[in-house]
């Protein structure tokens, strides 16, 4: 008598589910203040770009009287100091990462704890601002100066306003801002550092610069506030994302042949190597018994 076994399609998405809420609750335990200033930001920017609070600020960077902007995007030197400049900046920041782990790497033969940390910082910088410039392409937002508030053509659009689609000709492509997407790529700088105030050091730089892109951006017309909001949240859950897929694999996937053999946790994990107190509490394994009888002195002698 043969007996099968019928796998449920309901276990398949409890187990499913089950992955989920332990990514939430990763999340959620990583740190609940973090996760609740996430909430207060993602509230802030739907006010701001639903109630329209966005053109309250805006006016500070647009002249009435001039019809013009705070700073000129067509100025050759802002546009090299605060556009080109900071993208050279961070590409040759990461071409240098790059090319050290790459050597380390050959040097040492497997990817330890630095090479893990330098792959993750590179996977940052090239995922965040790809996240980021995809979702662009579906927003249909328009920037500040192609609205017929600012002298442009383009009426404004919510990001929530999916009855109100433009034709193909009118497509907006500024939510969420993109060029602001590299600076704050590097608030994964957070989990590269393991003190504390190199930690804070790190975030503090990433939110600097992805700020100081942004307002350039909002100079002269290429974003609202609630643009430049929406891709520090985005770029922060896609670094948290991140941060939650490499530790997956650089844990659960010691025999990997490109891991370290002792597979190194990555930094900030809470699965730690075994104290001295778990090792003495675990009894030798019938190996380590054998091999420990086949190299004493008495048997050695004794063959």
């Amino acid at each position: 008598m043969q007996c099968c076994v019928v796998v449920d399609p309901c276990s398949k998405i409890l187990v499913k589910a089950c992955d989920f809420v332990d990514f939430v609750r990763y999340v959620m335990n990583f740190s609940r203040k973090q996760c609740l200033v996430f909430c207060i930001f993602t509230l802030l920017t739907l006010c701001f770009e639903q109630l329209q609070w966005d053109f309250y600020i805006q006016e500070w960077f647009f002249n009435r009287a001039t019809g013009k902007w705070l700073i000129d995007g067509a100025d050759p030197f802002y546009r090299a100091v605060f556009y080109t400049g900071a993208k050279y900046w961070i590409a040759f920041l990461g071409v240098c990462v790059t090319l050290f782990m790459l050597v380390t790497w050959s040097l040492s033969g497997y990817l330890g704890e630095t090479q893990q940390k330098s792959l993750f910082f590179i996977v940052c910088l090239i995922f965040v601002p790809t996240v980021v410039a995809l979702l662009k392409e579906f927003t249909h937002v328009h920037c500040p100066s192609r609205l017929v508030q600012y002298g442009g053509s383009s009426l404004f659009r919510g990001i929530l306003d999916i009855s109100s689609l433009p034709d193909y000709h009118d497509h907006g492509k500024c939510f969420p801002a993109g060029h602001a997407s590299g600076g704050f790529a590097l608030m994964s700088l957070y989990f590269i550092f393991k003190r504390p105030p190199f930690k804070q050091l790190g975030l503090i730089l990433g939110l600097l610069l992805g700020w100081i892109m942004a307002l350039y951006q909002m100079s002269k017309g290429a974003h609202f506030l609630s643009h430049s909001l929406a891709t520090m949240l985005l770029s922060w859950f896609v670094i948290i994302l991140l941060r939650y897929v490499f530790k997956q694999v650089f844990e659960n996937k010691c025999d990997a042949p490109l891991l370290s053999p002792c597979c190194p946790s990555f930094p900030g994990s809470p699965i730690s190597s075994p104290s001295s107190d778990d090792i003495s509490t675990h009894p030798p394994t019938e190996v380590s018994l054998n091999h420990q009888h086949q190299d004493t002195p008495h048997n050695l002698t004794k063959g």
